[in-house]
């Protein structure tokens, strides 16, 4: 019989997916605010990082790569960057902040399924967030 067994919230978190650099940055002067607490997931060297935090609270950019990190550090000293991979979220978690809104940029190719895992896992463990902005390739040709 329709309508039995799980019921699904349909009121999630919004996501904005974006397929290139360009695009990705061009989210955050539409998207951010003076109130928004940020976290750029896969940072790189901080180059976003550093275009969120013109226009944010505070932004937190994290990267897995031990060099992209330090680069990132010794460039943009005003900003908060941390060694970590997207994935471990009880160590972003252990950041004590409330994030806003999550910018996500992890190899814009990776495939589909874990990519949407992974939103969903960052939804549950970041409930202030109110806008998930990804940069993925494969996600955006759908």
């Amino acid at each position: 019989m329709p309508g039995r067994g799980q019921r699904h919230e349909l009121g999630g978190v919004p996501v904005i997916v974006v397929e290139n650099v360009q695009d990705y940055r061009d989210c955050v002067p539409y998207y951010v605010n003076k109130d928004d607490v940020c976290l750029e997931l896969g940072c790189a060297q901080g180059c976003t990082t550093a275009v969120l935090a013109e226009h944010a609270k505070e932004v937190v950019g994290v990267d897995k790569s031990a060099f992209n990190f330090k680069v990132a550090e010794g460039r943009y000293k005003h900003i908060e960057f941390h060694e970590i991979a997207a994935e471990d979220i009880s160590a972003l978690l252990r950041l004590g902040k409330r994030f806003t809104k999550v910018f996500l940029d992890i190899s814009g190719s990776q495939p589909v399924g874990p990519l949407a895992a992974l939103i969903e896992k960052y939804e549950r463990a970041f409930p202030d967030v109110t806008l998930f902005v990804v940069k993925a390739y494969r996600l955006k040709k759908l």
